[in-house]
């Protein structure tokens, strides 16, 4: 068992430990906090190891992760993805990385991995990565744009069709949407899809759906909320609404933005509201 102090997105540590066993080279990371919040609540030792045994057992694989595709560029090419964090809170990391300066936020990349048996994950791609690789920047952004667009395809659907997914009809009701309509931005798996305000012809079709411009307000790095520019408070409202949001019901690893934007139809253009 190894001990591990992971970095998580912006900035975020998360105590783990990982279980390694011979001929495998992939472990489930077991997150220690919820483990050591149980046991404070009365929970006994015994019951906690067995639960970790059972989520180990759960996602032990049969084969190991090929690192060795890695060493290829072009075995991995089709699977780089692009997705966007907040600047200022990855700096640190953001020195190792390759990213793209847009707003206020930073474009990275990422390789994600897909496998009957290993599940699904993903590793960031760093400096070394392209020195090794003999790729640029601007190659790599190119190809991870075409990817992000072409398997995680972004799309723009109605707040009241997420909502019927969680709530009953009646508890709809409480929610204003008829004085304010708003709509989410994000992919089909719901996975790092604030990314799709990358995209023009997203932002574009959603300003047809919306007959106008409107601001987008950045609820978490996996999707954002569109709200129409003529329907709308003053930014500044808007701006404090979102923070109080990432303050209280957004995981800190999952904040995205307290800026609010604005796309301007006419212009295709998404800047800085606030």
């Amino acid at each position: 068992m190894e001990y591990h102090r992971i970095t998580k997105n912006n900035g975020i540590h998360r105590d783990c430990f990982l279980i390694s066993e011979k001929g495998k080279n992939v472990s489930p990371a077991v997150y220690l906090e919820e483990y050591f919040r149980a046991s404070r609540e009365g929970m006994e030792l015994e019951k906690i190891a067995e639960q970790i045994c059972r989520l180990y057992q759960r996602c032990l694989t049969q084969v190991s992760f090929d690192a060795g595709m890695f060493a290829c560029f072009s075995e991995i090419r089709n699977r780089i993805l692009c997705r966007v964090i907040n600047r200022e809170k990855n700096r640190e990391l953001l020195e190792r990385i390759p990213f793209v300066p847009y707003l206020d936020l930073a474009i990275v990349f990422y390789v994600m991995l897909e496998d009957q048996s290993f599940g699904s994950g993903t590793v960031t791609i760093g400096r070394d990565h392209l020195r090794f690789w003999d790729v640029d920047g601007d190659t790599l952004y190119q190809i991870a744009r075409e990817n992000t667009k072409k398997l995680l395809p972004c799309r723009v659907c109605d707040m009241r069709e997420i909502l019927s997914e969680m709530l009953t009809e009646e508890e709809i009701h409480f929610y204003p949407l008829d004085k304010l309509p708003m709509y989410v931005l994000t992919n089909e798996k719901r996975q790092l899809g604030a990314c799709g305000i990358l995209y023009d012809s997203v932002l574009s079709d959603a300003a047809a759906v919306m007959g106008d411009s409107f601001y987008v307000l950045p609820s978490s790095i996996h999707e954002c909320i569109l709200v129409p520019q003529k329907l709308a408070p003053e930014p500044e409202k808007l701006s404090a609404m979102v923070h109080d949001i990432n303050c209280t019901q957004v995981l800190p690893e999952e904040v995205l933005s307290d800026r609010v934007y604005c796309y301007n139809a006419r212009k295709h253009h998404l800047f800085l509201a606030v």
